[in-house]
């Protein structure tokens, strides 16, 4: 998926986990970062590393508290 395809479909989503966004693509975990911090670089995508919890158990995959969001 393109640079393009990424932002296109976090924009359609609103926000979007690495975990969902790596689903949806289809591209591996290493590529996908590498791709997705060119555009955060670009000023497209801004990112939120949430830290913690989702709310219970604490054992959430951080990959699921990186939340991309388009500018």
């Amino acid at each position: 998926m393109t640079l393009t395809g990424i932002q296109n479909l976090i924009s359609e989503q609103g926000a979007m986990s690495l975990q969902d966004i790596q689903q949806a693509s289809g591209l591996p975990l290493d590529v996908l970062r590498e791709r997705l911090a060119r555009l955060v670089a670009k000023g497209r995508l801004t990112v939120e590393k949430r830290t913690g919890t989702c709310g219970g158990c604490s054992q959430c995959d951080p990959i699921w508290l990186e939340i991309y969001q388009v500018v």
